[in-house]
């Protein structure tokens, strides 16, 4: 289903993993779980937005996530809106290198972050709010533009076991 845990093909060769159909705490740490499994040697990169619906909740959920991001052994953490930063800041507390740890307001601003870092060997996660970041910023609609096409899905599975 789209934007349900869809492996894209990026730019430069990159994988980009699109699950921004739900941005949940639940749907977060699970995502994460995924990158982690499928990096497969790869650099994984988490790009996290901030969930509207938590409200005043968010502050310790946000400190959870980040707890998930050292868990998921994230290369690079970039987060969107200012109250994903709590996201920052609980990793880096955590051992997270605060240089491999970002925060952009803007599609564009995350597309210059990304853009050098696409290759083959990199594997990003998209986690945040779709719907409400195209409706609201037009930017991450040119994000999604400039960044992946869909790829068939049994690609990342024809090295696992036949018959499976």
């Amino acid at each position: 289903m789209r934007q349900h845990l869809q492996f894209r093909k990026g730019f430069n060769g990159s994988t980009i993993i699109d699950d921004t159909w739900n941005c949940t705490p639940p749907s977060v740490k699970s995502a994460l779980e995924v990158l982690r499994e499928t990096a497969e040697g790869r650099k994984k990169v988490a790009v996290i937005g901030y969930m509207p619906q938590l409200g005043e909740k968010g502050k310790k959920e946000y400190s959870l996530i980040g707890e998930s991001v050292v868990k998921a052994s994230v290369d690079l953490l970039v987060t969107i809106g200012d109250e994903a930063k709590n996201i920052e800041d609980r990793a880096v507390e955590l051992g997270m290198n605060k240089i491999k740890v970002i925060n952009c307001s803007t599609g564009k601003e995350v597309y210059d972050v990304l853009k050098p870092l696409l290759n083959k060997n990199t594997l990003v996660l998209f986690k945040f709010p779709y719907k409400y970041r195209l409706s609201k910023f037009p930017s991450f609609k040119q994000l999604i533009k400039d960044i992946y096409t869909p790829i068939p899905v049994s690609r990342f599975f024809a090295g696992s076991k036949k018959g499976s």
